[in-house]
């Protein structure tokens, strides 16, 4: 329903989305604190890990002699 409102309900939604799932995955499934928490906001994880990869395999293939960098 938030993304009915163009780029302001993208936005919200962003951030609610794990907030409804941690209390769905409390409620629903019965899972305990740490385990919603993690399950909620593993998307985000792997995200930054896969955005971090790609940025990090770009440097590599600008500048893959370099000896400044790592």
């Amino acid at each position: 329903m938030l993304n009915l409102v163009p780029v302001l309900g993208s936005i919200v939604s962003l951030f609610l989305w794990p907030v409804m799932n941690y209390q769905a995955f409390r409620s629903v499934h019965r899972m305990g604190k740490v385990r919603a928490t993690i399950a909620a906001l593993l998307p985000y994880a792997v995200a930054a890990a896969a955005v971090g990869t790609a940025i990090w395999l770009g440097h590599k293939a600008i500048a893959p002699d370099d000896p400044c960098h790592l």
